[in-house]
């Protein structure tokens, strides 16, 4: 296993985060951000996990950074948009 792989993080951060260990996930998410900047996938990983710990500002942030280097993802552009509207209702 390669610490260093950008999709071995991202799944990890995703498995975390079905588990509700959204700080972990965070921390795997991160790296894999770091390691492929232009992966939207990765931003929807960390996304996912802000929206865990309720930090939903920043997550929706992340969201639009994702939407920014794949603009054609459908599933970040829907996550972007229920976080936006789960603010909306706070």
């Amino acid at each position: 296993h390669d610490p260093n792989s950008a999709v071995l993080n991202s799944n990890r951060s995703g498995a975390l985060a079905s588990l509700g260990k959204y700080s972990e996930a965070l921390i795997d998410a991160e790296k894999a951000v770091s390691l492929r900047p232009e992966w939207g996938k990765a931003y929807s990983r960390r996304a996912a996990a802000m929206y865990g710990m309720g930090r939903y500002e920043e997550a929706v942030e992340t969201y639009r950074r994702g939407l920014e280097v794949e603009p054609e993802n459908a599933q970040m552009a829907q996550a972007l948009t229920d976080v936006t509207s789960k603010l909306a209702e706070a």
